[in-house]
């Protein structure tokens, strides 16, 4: 995982320099190699909605959420409510020293420090940084580092997945909690945290989510993307066990319920000014009459 490996172009280019890349050339020019790192552990949670469209199917992939991934454990010195150990804070970074060509490690995963900022978005430069540094130790021949996570939206396709979807990148094997910090417009947040697992008991797959019920059980998977999960909860795994399917509630209109309908209110208040008035018209025309009796 992350280790690097170099693809050779396959044709003449007469743009890059030094304005020839033969294929099967050697020693190959350092402008006709592309160097690329292997990848995996990477999931997508994609944002639906209860509500249903002219066909009775949910609505898909909502905009406008967000969420935050935290530790079902914590971790030795870890501040409960804070995002998760496991993704990529600025403490984690090494740092590259040009003109000794050589690099120091940052903190290690799961270190707290409270003067770290979050770095897990798609431009991470921890992230970034770490995979230079472990591309460093392995050509040294020395263990590479752990790397951290990375949890972003999506901007456009990337991925295979719809703009809006999230995406996470590298989430180490455990538990953790999936919470909404932000609903859809027109829709309110989770009532409660999802639970779920990455690198579940089923080899091979990316995610698992926890029955609240049984804790020790996982839920089944998606039967039926277009409708609402049918273990009765808000999120449910499709079966190839990378893309998590959420569902958003839709806010119900006015009159919420239990309560009364503001109409009431408007109503009652428009009578109230309503006999008001009537009643200090009659007090004025009575003192009217009075006045004009004295003076005969």
């Amino acid at each position: 995982m992350l280790a690097p490996f170099i693809n050779s172009v396959g044709a003449t280019s007469t743009s890059l320099p030094p304005n020839e890349c033969v294929l099967g050339e050697t020693p190959i020019d350092a402008q006709c190699q592309v160097t690329h790192t292997v990848g995996d552990n990477y999931f997508h949670i994609q944002k639906n909605s209860t509500e249903r469209d002219a066909a009775g199917n949910t609505v898909w992939n909502l905009t406008g959420a967000e969420f935050e991934i935290r530790d079902a454990t914590l971790a030795a010195g870890w501040p409960a409510g804070s995002a998760s150990a496991n993704l990529c804070w600025s403490n984690y970074a090494a740092t590259y020293d040009a003109g000794n060509d050589t690099w120091s490690p940052g903190d290690a995963i799961g270190t707290y420090s409270s003067a770290a900022t979050t770095d897990w978005g798609e431009a991470s430069s921890t992230y970034q940084s770490l995979i230079d540094y472990n591309n460093y130790l392995q050509l040294h021949d020395e263990p590479m580092v752990e790397m951290c996570a990375l949890f972003y939206p999506l901007v456009d396709d990337s991925y295979g997945q719809a703009a809006g979807s999230w995406h996470g990148r590298n989430l180490a094997e455990g538990s953790y909690e999936l919470i909404e910090t932000r609903a859809p417009t027109g829709h309110q947040l989770f009532a409660e945290p999802v639970p779920f697992v990455v690198g579940g008991v089923a080899a091979g797959n990316q995610l698992d989510l926890n029955d609240r019920a049984n804790p020790e059980f996982f839920l089944d998977r998606c039967t039926n993307p277009s409708q609402l999960p049918s273990n009765g909860t808000e999120a449910c795994v499709m079966q190839t066990g990378w893309l998590m399917q959420v569902y958003d509630t839709k806010l119900q209109a006015l009159p919420l319920s239990g309560g009364v309908s503001t109409a009431w209110f408007t109503v009652g208040g428009a009578l109230v000014l309503l006999l008001g008035g009537l009643g200090a018209a009659w007090v004025l025309n009575r003192r009217g009459r009075e006045r004009a009796r004295h003076a005969h």
